[in-house]
């Protein structure tokens, strides 16, 4: 099962006395019935359709594996702790697997992690999870559902958009709505739209809605970025997609703001000499214009005018005023 990934459908079957059984993706917090069925195979891909209710997805780190029902990561296979009971739902905890043989007890199929019980069918009738000591001999497989012959090819496209890089400065392009995209089913022209989903390639240059394709952007990074729209693949449609480029340029200009004084220490609100303490003059090293604010922090030793700069002391307080210039405007 290592073949299998996060995209595949597929069934999870298993083999005792020379019959073959299912394992259903239907809800339920006890065990799964065993439901019959005849599987026509090419290699590991079912060639034959099979119903929504034995599909299945995965999810896997390293050798362990996760297992939903298609198209549903609102529920999972779990096994209830020191019970026999398999479930399908949302509130099992124990929900992950890894692949196991055990030749001495003619068994091929799923070790719960967490509980240590197997994954068996029992006499024909349903699935269920044993102790070492009880395994039934069991031989699970898993084959792939491939839709290629039963599902319809699919068109997602920007338009006259598709390919087309779109350059911003600073987040802003005079004139610009961002593409929408459209599906349809090849064959027939129906329209798919509404299921397409949109993804950024780096949602810190810029993000995308997944629903409506508008873009937001952080400016605080630059840079270029794809949005790409899918059509999400299901057991009717096949996937398809399409893209744009989205290059966002930075043309703020670097400032260097200082101080026309050091810290000052004050005793009594006055200086070494004896004068009253007003403030300095933050400038812009480059005479770039615009606005310089001033911000205090820490103790109620002063206050700063926000505009100006001007310093106002309160000598009845002792402690240490931090005098920040807090932005450059321009």
């Amino acid at each position: 099962m290592t073949d299998l990934t996060t995209d595949d459908v597929f069934v999870i079957v298993g083999t005792i006395s020379n019959k073959t059984y299912a394992l259903p993706n239907t809800e339920t917090n006890q065990k799964p019935a065993a439901v019959a069925i005849t599987i026509s195979t090419d290699g590991n891909q079912i060639t034959a359709d099979v119903t929504d209710n034995l599909k299945w997805n995965i999810e896997k780190s390293e050798e362990k594996y996760t297992f939903y029902p298609n198209g549903n990561k609102k529920a999972w296979l779990y096994n209830s702790s020191n019970s026999t009971d398999l479930g399908i739902g949302s509130t099992g905890t124990n929900k992950t697997f890894k692949y196991v043989a055990i030749s001495s007890k003619q068994y091929e199929g799923l070790l719960n992690t967490s509980t240590n019980r197997y994954i068996c069918i029992y006499s024909n009738k349903d699935w269920r999870a044993y102790a070492n000591n009880n395994i039934k001999a069991t031989k699970i497989s898993y084959y792939k559902y491939t839709t290629s012959s039963t599902s319809s090819a699919t068109t997602t496209t920007f338009g006259a958009n598709s390919g087309k890089t779109f350059t911003f400065t600073n987040g802003k392009l005079e004139g610009f709505t961002a593409p929408k995209a459209t599906a349809t089913k090849s064959d027939d022209n129906t329209d798919l739209s509404d299921l397409i989903e949109y993804t950024s390639s780096d949602a810190d240059i810029v993000a995308v809605d997944s629903k409506t394709g508008e873009l937001t952007f952080t400016n605080t990074k630059f840079g270029e970025a794809t949005i790409t729209a899918t059509l999400p693949k299901t057991a009717t449609y096949q996937t398809s997609t399409d893209s744009y480029v989205v290059e966002n340029k930075d043309n703020h200009i670097a400032t260097s703001l200082s101080f026309n004084g050091t810290d000052v220490t004050l005793t009594e609100g006055k200086t070494d000499a004896g004068t009253d303490f007003t403030g300095y003059t933050a400038t812009e090293a480059n005479n770039i214009d615009g606005t310089i604010t001033y911000a205090a922090s820490g103790d109620a030793v002063a206050t700063v005018d926000p505009t100006t700069g001007a310093v106002t002391i309160n000598p009845s307080v002792y402690g240490t005023t931090r005098v920040t210039v807090n932005s450059f405007i321009y």
